[in-house]
């Protein structure tokens, strides 16, 4: 979808809550402007008598599969929208985007940052909590640094961040960036941190 919309618009990298709208046939302003909804895969997730529609936040969590993959890229970019500027995550296509539209290269293996969300099941509240003494220690260690910065904690990592880091346990700046909230900014700031705290957790948890 995403070299499709390039293609379309003579334009390289959408954000993801335009390609999310195209791929679940949303009639948002924003892709008729762009005339997506002409796309062949317009509404490809969207919902057939058969299944549910994905949400966008879903299809968000399948664009940082398809990062992690390699088959897409994603860059933070900065423009100016009505005066403000703006700072937001953009993905594009790549030489193996079109490798894997083509069924060529080498098969396609998908790390899923967030694969509670793309199971396509709810999980029942409380079942997937993410390990306590882990998420005790990342909620003291964003304590401390706000402490240190003077800042509020929200403004370190937001809960639903520190949860996610508790659940993914990234131990490298690849799979940190996975993390939600987590951007290049964000993680030069803290991310280290909460890497080795990390590290120290899971050696710990190693049996033996």
């Amino acid at each position: 979808c995403v070299a499709r919309m390039e293609r379309k618009a003579h334009k390289r990298g959408f954000g993801a809550d335009i390609i999310a709208k195209t791929l679940t046939g949303s009639r948002d302003r924003k892709v008729s402007t762009w005339g997506f909804e002409n796309l062949s895969t317009f509404g490809l997730l969207g919902a057939p008598a058969t299944r549910p529609a994905w949400t966008t936040g879903e299809v968000a969590d399948l664009l940082d599969a398809l990062v992690e993959a390699g088959c897409v890229e994603a860059e933070y970019v900065t423009r100016t929208v009505q005066t403000r500027e703006v700072t937001y995550k953009e993905i594009r296509s790549n030489a193996r985007t079109w490798e894997v539209m083509k069924g060529e290269g080498e098969a396609l293996e998908m790390i899923f940052p967030h694969a509670s969300k793309l199971s396509r099941k709810r999980p029942a509240k409380g079942t997937i909590q993410p390990p306590g003494a882990l998420m005790a220690t990342l909620r003291e260690i964003r304590r401390q640094i706000a402490d240190q910065k003077d800042v509020p904690a929200y403004t370190v990592a937001s809960n639903r961040t520190l949860e996610d880091m508790a659940r993914l346990r990234p131990t490298s700046k690849r799979a940190m960036l996975a993390v939600h909230g987590m951007g290049p900014k964000r993680y030069d700031q803290y991310g280290s941190v909460f890497i080795d705290a990390i590290k120290l957790y899971v050696d710990e948890a190693r049996p033996g």
